[in-house]
Formats: structure tokens, sequence, C-alpha cells
């Protein structure tokens, strides 16, 4: 937990040692874990730690999107895409892994009736999963998205997919168009939306790429290499429309009227990897790799 520039840690690497994807939802942080195989954890208000999902349930879990009536949804690298109730427990498969092997990222319909889903590998990339029937409709191939890392949906179920290797692409009824190519955003690894259109994106997780672009009509750097090296994860406070990121490279920082502002040094919180907000507080969740507690 991240209050201001002060770190607090929240869940010890001995619980989960690789957080891949942070999700705030009903008062309760969720944790995807996803080493060794992993499992999705829920840590409360109070601090408590409970175990959500099994690697048994969801291997590898990399995604995870609530919905209003008090289900979750999560990709699951190595066993498909699940439903959670967070009522009573019960996990259940939406989709298996031959379907969309390698799962990375999923994001809500408006209506909430869809998923719409990435797969890493194999020959569909981006899925459409109704989610009463179960039936799946391929979006796009591997060949018009390669290595698709991330998915967002406006509120009018325009689509937004970042493809590692290729760029970034939009999808609506009619028509897959390029919205980033690569040299405006060399590896384009996480997207978080901004109601009602404006989208962020991390480009890039390695040491060599990096910075952040913001995409409405056309994309528009806003943060460098330089101010955000190996930038791996975005996303965006619903009160206050501040944009936070994590650069594994460099510090956690927050995006607020076109300034930039360095919360948490990468010497004090070394490779982040993940990040996510309370709607109303701006209390923010960073997860890394490499520190003493993998959540803070």
């Amino acid at each position: 937990m991240i209050l201001g520039s002060v770190v607090k840690p929240l869940v010890p690497a001995s619980s989960c040692a690789r957080p891949q994807y942070l999700y705030f939802h009903s008062g309760v942080l969720y944790v995807a874990c996803s080493t060794p195989i992993g499992n999705i954890l829920a840590v409360s208000a109070d601090g408590s730690i409970r175990i959500v999902t099994t690697p048994a349930q969801c291997g590898l879990p990399t995604g995870i999107v609530g919905s209003p009536s008090g289900i979750l949804f999560a990709t699951c690298g190595l066993t498909g895409v699940v439903s959670i109730d967070i009522n009573t427990g019960v996990v259940q498969v939406i989709t298996s892994s031959p379907a969309c092997p390698s799962s990375s990222s999923l994001a809500l319909s408006s209506g909430g009736d869809k998923l719409y889903v990435t797969c890493k590998t194999g020959t569909a990339a981006v899925l459409q999963v109704t989610i009463a029937s179960r039936s799946v409709a391929i979006l796009a191939s591997g060949a018009e998205c390669s290595t698709p890392m991330s998915v967002v949906s406006t509120p009018n179920d325009d689509i937004l997919v970042a493809c590692l290797n290729t760029g970034i692409i939009g999808i609506n009824a009619t028509a897959i168009r390029t919205v980033a190519d690569r040299n405006t955003c060399e590896h384009p690894c996480s997207l978080a939306l901004s109601p009602p259109r404006v989208v962020y994106a991390a480009c890039g997780f390695q040491a060599a790429d990096g910075g952040i672009v913001a995409i409405q009509n056309t994309a528009v750097t806003i943060a460098t290499h330089s101010q955000c090296q190996g930038a791996t994860a975005v996303t965006v406070s619903p009160s206050s429309g501040t944009l936070f990121a994590a650069c594994e490279f460099g510090p956690v920082i927050a995006f607020a009227r076109a300034t930039a502002t360095d919360l948490v040094s990468g010497t004090d919180f070394p490779k982040s990897q993940a990040v996510a907000v309370t709607p109303n507080t701006n209390t923010l969740y960073a997860g890394t790799a490499l520190y003493r507690s993998a959540v803070s």
C-alpha cells in the first residue's frame, strides 16, 4: 500500500512470489500470483489474507475483472478462464485452455454479458466469450495481434488490445485497425481506460524501452522512456482521473494534469510490476518481484 510516498507492506513475498495483476473490488484487493503456478489471494481492509483459488482451479492467474453482481472473472494461463462467486467461493470454468492457450487478460463488455479475452499463443489472439452460453467467437487472430498482453473495452464496446510484438489495435463491430504501431509504443503490455474514451498504454517491460502513451483519436507520448523505464502496468483512479504507472526499472509514478510525480523510487521499491487504486480514497497498491513484501 502506498500512501503519499510511504510504503506499507501488505502481502509477504512468501505468500505471493510474483504478483502478476492487482484488482480492487468491493473493498477487497485481489492479487493474481503467478509463481510458481500461482493462486489468487484476497486481501481485506484489516490486512487479512485468504486464498480465493488454488493452482488446480486457476493455474498461473494473469488477469481479474469483476461484475456488479459479485462475480469475478479471471484468466488462468494454464487452465483457461474461470468465474469466481465472491459470496459463495464457487469457481466455475468459463472456457478451457485449449480454446485460449496462455490466456493473459480480460475485459467485461458494457452490458456485462460478454468477456473479451486475450490468448498469448495459438491461432486466436482475442476472443469474445458470451458468459451465459459459454459460446466463443474469434475477434482477432495471432497474425493480427502477436502476443496480446492486455485488453480494455470502452462504454460503446470499442476494444483496444496491447499486442506485445506488433503494437496496439482497435476492434469494433466492423473492422480491426492499428491504433499505435511499435514506433509509437515499442512493447505495449498494459492498458487502462479513463472513461469515457481515453486509454493509457505502458510501452515496454524491457530496460531498453518504456514510456507511456495516451490514446484518444491518436496516440500521444505523455511519459518518456527516461521517466518510466520498462513501463509494465498502468491504472487510472476513477475518482480523480490520476494515472498511476509501474516502471520495472524505475519508480512508481503518478501522472496528473500533465505532470509526472515519482511516488516511490525504483531503489526503494524495485521491479514494480502491477498497480491498482481504490475508487474513492486514491490509495495505491503496487506489486513487485524483488521486495520483502510482494504487494504494498
